[in-house]
């Protein structure tokens, strides 16, 4: 987990590192330090990406949730509609929050998956913005 990648620009950075930013004093470091993991076109960033979402550390979970709701591109939906399946009702409810605060035009057309999903929540939250 707090090893280094290497990412654009020669920037190291970890999850750890991450970490410290987005608790930083500032909502424009927090948001910074998110962009610049989820901007980067480097596999170690994407990885860092997958991490999170598929790791068990909910508050990091709920953080991204919070940052991908102002980024209204597909792929921020579909991180969204992944977090929408987490077995944590907490992240559920943060990953609703946002899909709902995102902006991007097509979005709902991310949720068809969701009528399969093996979380309940999720499937009735799809039914629900789909009907």
């Amino acid at each position: 987990m707090g090893s280094h990648r290497r990412l654009v620009g020669g920037l190291v950075i970890s999850l750890l590192e991450i970490r410290k930013q987005i608790e930083g004093p500032s909502d424009d470091e927090r948001f910074t330090a998110w962009f610049r993991l989820y901007s980067s076109d480097e596999t170690a960033a994407r990885e860092e990406i997958q991490r999170i979402l598929t790791g068990g550390d909910p508050v990091l979970k709920v953080l991204f949730t919070r940052f991908l709701a102002h980024i209204n591109e597909e792929r921020a939906v579909h991180y969204l509609v992944t977090l929408l399946q987490d077995d944590n009702e907490v992240v559920f409810h943060a990953a609703q929050k946002a899909f709902e605060h995102n902006q991007f035009g097509t979005k709902l057309k991310n949720l068809f998956g969701l009528v399969h999903s093996r979380s309940l929540l999720a499937q009735a939250y799809a039914i629900e913005k789909l009907s």
